[in-house]
């Protein structure tokens, strides 16, 4: 059961209705996947963007970019730029096996260099 936050959120009413419904959903039930069917699902499931999110326009965008951490493990990852906002960036790229994955950043703390289009 988790911690009883009533009195604390009693002044912020907003916070203790979305708190309220965030317990509801629960934890969920966890069931293990094998490779094969994690791709499937991801490859079904697109791209779904929140209602009001405005993509933030960037030259960048559909050109291929090296992202790596700025500070340490300085390790390229390659892939074309899908999407970006001041906070993230999300890359494409084709796996070992030839499929296609979405793989999304922080924008702070990664370097983004273009290397082609």
């Amino acid at each position: 059961m988790p911690p009883d936050h009533s009195e604390f959120l009693a002044d912020y009413p907003a916070i203790k209705r979305w708190a309220d419904r965030m317990a509801a959903f629960g934890h969920g039930t966890y069931r293990a996947i094998d490779d094969d069917n994690a791709r499937q699902i991801m490859s079904r499931a697109g791209i779904a963007f929140q209602p009001g999110w405005k993509p933030r326009v960037d030259r960048r965008l559909g050109q291929i970019v090296e992202i790596m951490p700025d500070d340490y493990g300085k390790n390229p990852l390659e892939g074309r730029v899908v999407a970006m906002t001041d906070r993230h960036v999300t890359i494409e790229r084709a796996t070992a096996d030839m499929r296609t994955v979405r793989i999304h950043f922080p924008r702070m703390g990664y370097e983004i260099v273009t290397i082609g289009n």
